[in-house]
Order: structure tokens, then sequence, then C-alpha cells
């Protein structure tokens, strides 16, 4: 095997590493639900860049469609709920969700709610 490519091996490991570890938790009272998440790869975060790059508030809902999985770490939402997220779920409580599972591992959504003005995140 050429360097290159034991390279490759070593960081795809390394990211088999960061997904084995436990789940982060965000604990959503409101919605009677706690929503766990993983980290994402740069396929991910694409698509959620390209809302944000356009100014679209879209980027939030699209992050909870990507991110947001069960305690078995299935997903809980999928591409059909995003017009009910945009039309019929509070602005304010999303973006307090998708600031938790964004931010540092110890955040929880009372410390997201301070910095944008109701959830709990664990760490990941």
């Amino acid at each position: 095997m050429s360097n290159g490519a034991q390279v490759l091996v070593n960081i795809e490991k390394h990211w088999r590493t960061q997904l084995d570890k436990q789940m982060g938790e965000v604990v959503v009272p409101e919605w009677d639900v706690t929503i766990f998440f993983k980290p994402m790869n740069l396929s991910q975060q694409n698509r959620i860049f390209k809302y944000a790059n356009e100014g679209s508030l879209e980027s939030l809902v699209e992050t909870l469609l990507i991110r947001a999985l069960d305690a078995d770490g299935k997903k809980l939402f999928s591409n059909s709920n995003k017009k009910f997220f945009m039309e019929k779920a509070s602005p304010s409580l999303i973006a307090d969700v998708v600031s938790a599972m964004n931010d540092a591992p110890d955040t929880t959504i009372e410390d997201a709610r301070k910095n944008s003005e109701p959830a709990t995140k664990k760490s990941t």
C-alpha cells in the first residue's frame, strides 16, 4: 500500500472513531423529545451551507433533517417533513435546537437561548 493510500486509511479510521463516540443529545421539552445527533461529514455540511450562503433560514431546517436521530441512531425526520418545519414549527425553537447541536459539547439549549434568546444538550 502506498503512503497516500495508508494516509487515506488512517483518515477514514479517524472519522469512524468520531462516529462511534456517544451521540450528542438535545432534550426539547416543548416537543417532548430527545434529539440525538452525530458529527456531520462535508457532504452534509455542504447541503446546509448552500442555504446559509443564500441567507436562507432553510439551513436550520436542513440541519434538523440531516442530523436529528432517535436513540437507535435512525433518522428522526425525512425530507418530506421540510414543509412542516418551515410552516408549522417555532422558528426560535428550531434555531435553539440547531444552535445546541452545533455548539460545544457541553452547550445546553439554555445556553443557546442566552446566546440567541427550549432543549438541553449533553456531550458528544
